[in-house]
């Protein structure tokens, strides 16, 4: 038996961002993990228009390439992909197939040169496939996540992000002074998103 994936096509085109899965984003649904992905690299609401006029990820993907790309993109753009992921595999048929594929590594191969997402002719990080893997072990329930936690996480976005939200706007960072976006600073998202996953509402 194969201890890889190293490929999201055939029998395991549903890995890809490209295959058919309807996830949100900031209010809006998109037909793919693709399409949501490119139209989160800009703020602009009219940009984020466009990637739904059709229906095609390969377009997404061209379109993303065009579009005023946010100051704190670089920063972010993990934590994005792992929630549209999150979102694609949390119900069946696709967490069961994600679910299926066990404890094998899974390997965003391509050889388009994409040594970010993947691996091009044996190099590249392959975060995709990593956050795939999270996803899976999230899924197994392989990663437990403490009340300490939760409860920490909750206090900085409840205590730290809401009580100054209509005064100073949904997108600043005040509650470590770093002068950052709030989507850029690492603390906040982090623990925005893990309330999220746990299904908390502060």
């Amino acid at each position: 038996m194969t201890n890889k994936i190293d490929s999201f096509t055939n029998d395991n085109w549903f890995l890809s961002n490209f295959s058919p899965a309807e996830v949100e984003y900031e209010g809006v649904n998109y037909p793919t993990t693709e399409h949501a992905f490119q139209a989160a690299k800009t703020l602009d609401k009219d940009e984020r228009k466009e990637f739904l006029k059709n229906k095609d990820p390969g377009h997404a993907k061209k379109l993303g390439r065009k579009v005023q790309i946010r100051s704190d993109w670089i920063d972010i753009r993990k934590y994005i992909m792992l929630d549209l992921l999150r979102q694609k595999f949390a119900n069946d048929p696709l967490k069961t197939q994600l679910l299926d594929t066990g404890d094998i590594e899974l390997i965003e191969g391509n050889w388009w040169g994409d040594t970010y997402w993947g691996v091009c002719k044996g190099i590249g990080e392959n975060m995709l496939g990593k956050l795939l893997m999270k996803v899976r072990d999230e899924l197994h329930g392989t990663e437990e996540i403490s009340d300490k936690i939760i409860k920490m996480a909750t206090k900085i976005v409840k205590e730290n992000i809401c009580n100054m939200y209509e005064e100073v706007g949904p997108d600043v960072c005040h509650s470590c002074d770093c002068g950052r976006l709030f989507h850029s600073c690492r603390k906040h998202w982090e623990a925005k998103e893990l309330l999220r996953w746990v299904n908390l509402k502060v």
